[in-house]
């Protein structure tokens, strides 16, 4: 599970910081958010085509970088992030 703790703005960067929860919402541990960050890789495609086709999409159809930052108790174990151009690619048939 994952609960949004805040968003925060770097130049043309726009990040959403995550929290990886256990089901009773406290912060996933160092061992299991780093499990957790391995499920997210597997599927970051699918994350970067969802969030192109919503508020995050048209941030970076505006030259905007979108990066979501997860981290557990122990910090930051995955960054996902959307570049100008990810979103026409990913939008784009093959």
């Amino acid at each position: 599970m994952t609960r949004l703790d805040h968003v925060t703005g770097e130049g043309t960067t726009v990040y959403y910081h995550y929290m990886l929860t256990d089901p009773s919402g406290a912060p996933l541990g160092r061992e299991d958010a780093e499990a957790m960050a391995i499920s997210l890789a597997e599927i970051e495609g699918e994350i970067k085509a969802q969030a192109c086709g919503g508020g995050a999409g048209r941030l970076v159809q505006r030259g905007r970088t979108v990066g979501y930052r997860y981290s557990g108790a122990g910090g930051l174990v995955k960054e996902i992030t959307l570049k100008p151009g990810d979103c026409e690619q990913a939008s784009s048939p093959n």
